[in-house]
């Protein structure tokens, strides 16, 4: 996706009252990207780029749970699958 249409995205997402897509995950390369940087400037130790790293796939990880749980609980339903992205 080109850099143009992900900001759009992101924007749209904001009128998703229904919370079907999450823009959590869309912000999770950059946040680890900015605690990288952070750390290192900081003089912090790779441990804590490590626990940083640990800790965002974790929330990463309910997420995606989450939108799974819901494709599965449709799937059951009958009800056809929406865009998770």
């Amino acid at each position: 996706m080109l850099p143009g249409l992900i900001v759009v995205a992101i924007l749209l997402s904001q009128f998703d009252f229904s919370f079907t897509s999450f823009i959590t995950l869309r912000f999770l390369k950059v946040i680890y990207i900015v605690l990288v940087v952070i750390s290192l400037l900081a003089g912090l130790s790779l441990f804590y780029v490590l626990l940083a790293r640990i800790y965002l796939e974790i929330v990463e990880l309910f997420f995606r749970i989450g939108e799974n749980t819901t494709i599965l609980a449709r799937a059951a339903a009958g009800e056809a699958p929406a865009s998770t992205s």
